[in-house]
């Protein structure tokens, strides 16, 4: 999940929460790890950050039957 930062918060730096970070207004993050994209989904979830590019398609089923068909 690539974020793109809407206001400066500090925030974990590793997988352990032992080191802090400043994660930037305006400054865009690739979070690839399994901590990365849950603190990214805190930060949009927060409104602190948006998902920017390289979001997962959602799945369309198209419709096993349609009132014309149906008889």
């Amino acid at each position: 999940m690539k974020i793109k930062m809407n206001t400066t918060i500090k925030g974990t730096a590793n997988s352990h929460g032992t080191a802090s970070m400043d994660y930037v207004e305006g400054e865009t993050y690739d979070m690839q790890q399994d901590w990365q994209n849950d603190l990214a989904k805190v930060f949009v979830d927060n409104n602190f950050a948006q998902e920017v590019g390289g979001g997962k398609k959602k799945k369309v089923d198209a419709p096993s039957e349609t009132k014309a068909n149906k008889k």
